[in-house]
């Protein structure tokens, strides 16, 4: 190992983790992200200071949020993909910055520009980047004081997630604008780290409100172009025939997929969070999705599963000790060990299906009820409880009786069903009833989620259960643990 990409893992304020919450099994994968959010961050800096919004464009404001909401954690990212996006990131930033300072100029006004800024040339190789980038984030992070580099986490983390959220409306709303400034504005905090902790504290508090309003748009704009949620029964055992699983949570990805091949005879599995396709109407119209095929471990389905997987855009997965398995993906950043689909076009995928065994039937035929909670949601408030408690995850392993008593308690099963979280939010305002939140599951989502309600005052305590350190970054639970109250259960 280098001995600056050593150095730069015992520094004594690193964790090992990426800017988004998730520990690296490679260093390199952390530089990699750091080099983008770098000149994201700069970017968004200097969009923040300009008053003129003809300083940008929505291509802009589309670019750099992908670039946000877009997951890097392959191992052996292909370095093409990194060079080509890197480059075209630098060329924006020196554009950006080059009007900044001829506004300053012409405006009489100093400029006030980033601190701890990493600027890397265009010409610069792959090697270099990395090599450079690790020098730069080493430097970085000895400046920074503990309390600031947890911000700096968590800050980074929720500007993840609102991006994938923002970059997912878009796909039904183009000309859905009005988010994208608040996002960059707040991500740019971490480009400048004079701010003290109480002002930082302020501003993601403020921010609350704004992550709130865009999951109530994203579950709104769902709704209405899928027709609303209802509980289901669904198919966890595989048919006879040709297999596609499809993995993510982008539902559009996987509309379009199943257009795509709505005359042919492959059967379509869901994965991960896409499991939700099945509680919408629109969905019960496609003859080709016929189940969800989930183990709990991604490298287990991946590898065993017996077809070809898709992986959707903004959805990041360790697939370092993947052994086999064809996987297509159409993120911007893929693996050396996946292929990659660009402009919907599914042709490949459709070969590889037709060149791949086709997969027996398990037996016995599995199934699992999908129950959304709506008469509980309902009758939640109905007499004379003055305390809900809302378990959003698997509530099997928790003593409910010894640790609430005799509350009121509604459990929210599946962790990605945020959206009832807010339906259950909107039905308290309505009433004289307090909530008390315990999240029995830990990921970057969940941890946004808990932010969204954090300057909510009808949440008299919220609970998370312990994270992984292969899954979350310690900085950013010991930041919600120490400076907002939040009860981390071991």
């Amino acid at each position: 190992m280098r001995k600056d990409i050593k150095s730069f893992i015992e520094t004594e304020n690193q964790t090992n983790c990426n800017s988004t919450g998730y520990c690296a099994l490679n260093p390199t994968i952390e530089i990699i992200e750091e080099l983008f959010l770098n000149e994201v961050r700069q970017i968004s800096y200097y969009i923040s200071k300009f008053p003129d919004s003809n300083f940008y464009n929505e291509n802009l404001l589309c670019e750099l949020i992908n670039v946000l909401a877009e997951d890097i954690f392959a191992t052996q990212p292909h370095e093409k993909d990194v060079s080509k996006k890197l480059k075209n990131l630098i060329n924006l930033r020196n554009a950006t910055k080059k009007k900044y300072m001829e506004f300053c100029k012409n405006s009489l006004q100093g400029c006030e520009i980033a601190n701890f800024v990493f600027e890397p040339e265009v010409s610069q190789n792959y090697a270099s980047y990395i090599e450079s980038a690790a020098k730069y984030i080493y430097s970085r992070n000895k400046a920074f004081t503990l309390q600031q580099l947890r911000y700096f986490e968590l800050i980074t983390l929720i500007s993840k997630v609102v991006a994938q959220t923002i970059a997912k409306i878009k796909l039904y709303k183009p000309d859905f604008f009005e988010y994208d400034i608040k996002l960059l504005k707040f991500f740019s905090m971490t480009a400048l780290f004079l701010e003290t902790p109480n002002k930082l504290k302020k501003r993601i508090l403020q921010f609350s409100k704004e992550i709130y309003n865009i999951r109530k748009i994203y579950t709104e704009t769902l709704n209405k172009y899928y027709g609303g949620r209802a509980d289901a029964k669904i198919r966890t055992s595989l048919l006879a025939g040709k297999s596609l699983l499809v993995s993510g949570s982008n539902l559009k990805e996987l509309e379009d997929i199943l257009l795509a091949c709505a005359d042919t005879d492959i059967n379509v599995y869901t994965h991960g969070e896409l499991y939700v396709a099945h509680t919408y109407k629109k969905f019960k119209e496609y003859k080709n999705l016929k189940g969800h095929i989930a183990s709990g471990s991604v490298n287990y389905d991946f590898s065993n599963f017996d077809g070809v997987v898709y992986v959707t855009k903004f959805m990041g997965y360790k697939i370092d000790q993947l052994y086999q398995g064809t996987i297509f993906s159409s993120s911007d950043i893929i693996s050396k060990g996946m292929l990659k689909v660009e402009n919907n076009d599914f042709s490949e995928i459709f070969e590889a299906i037709g060149m791949h065994s086709e997969a027996r039937a398990q037996y016995p035929q599995a199934f699992e009820d999908i129950t959304l909670a709506k008469g509980e949601i309902e009758e939640l408030f109905l007499g004379d409880k003055k305390q809900v408690v809302i378990f959003l995850g698997k509530t099997r392993n928790y003593d409910l009786v010894g640790e609430f008593g005799d509350k009121k308690i509604i459990n929210i099963e599946y962790q990605s069903d945020s959206d009832l979280l807010y339906k259950v939010i909107e039905k308290s305002l309505q009433s004289e009833v307090s909530l008390i939140l315990f999240c029995s599951r830990c990921s970057s989502k969940v941890i946004t989620d808990i932010v969204s309600v954090l300057d909510n005052k009808m949440f008299e305590e919220i609970y998370m259960v312990s994270c992984q350190t292969l899954n979350v970054n310690p900085h950013v639970v010991e930041c919600l643990r120490d400076e907002f109250g939040v009860k981390i259960i071991e």
